[in-house]
């Protein structure tokens, strides 16, 4: 069994999870989202690693035997997309990513745990989200239940499908 180890991200790092996460999600988007929309989402940076939650600290490597198999983070500073129907100041799960080949070996559960864990010792008894299509079933059974789901415009056409979510994780 591969030993899953979970660290902070570095900026000097920023290329290769950016690769991660356009892998990532044009192999799990792709039953849930046109190649257009993927590409388009990608494209406009809709989909991406934000560099702040990374300067911030609070933005994660989950790595399988020292190979980099995920990214994930959270922030109560920096929304995913301002005006989401969500309370503000919030603790928000962001940009949970893992690559295809280390799908459903545990990998975004570690990353989801760090984030979770990182905003309860920030004082937060909640964490909100807002889950692609092809996150839904994970977060659904981590927890999260859904409050509203949405598009998000795509420039140049189609959109995003997002389901804002939330969890009590005071709870553990």
């Amino acid at each position: 069994m591969e030993k899953i180890t979970v660290r902070k991200a570095q900026l000097q790092e920023l290329p290769l999870l950016g690769d991660l996460v356009a892998r990532s999600f044009r192999a799990l988007g792709a039953g849930y989202y046109s190649a257009a929309e993927i590409e388009g989402a990608l494209e406009h940076r809709l989909i991406r690693v934000d560099a702040q939650l990374v300067e911030a600290g609070s933005y994660f490597v989950a790595e399988l035997d020292g190979v980099p198999a995920g990214c994930g983070g959270w922030s109560d500073r920096l929304p995913t997309v301002p005006g989401l129907p969500m309370p503000w100041p919030r603790a928000e799960v962001r940009a949970m990513f893992v690559a295809p080949e280390h799908a459903k070996k545990g990998v975004g559960r570690a990353l989801l745990n760090a984030a979770e864990r990182e905003a309860r010792q920030a004082g937060h008894q909640r964490t909100y989200l807002a889950a692609t299509e092809s996150g839904l079933a994970f977060y659904r059974a981590a927890g999260y239940t859904a409050l509203s789901a949405l598009a998000v415009p795509i420039p140049g056409g189609g959109s995003l499908q997002i389901t804002c979510m939330i969890k009590e994780t005071a709870l553990g």
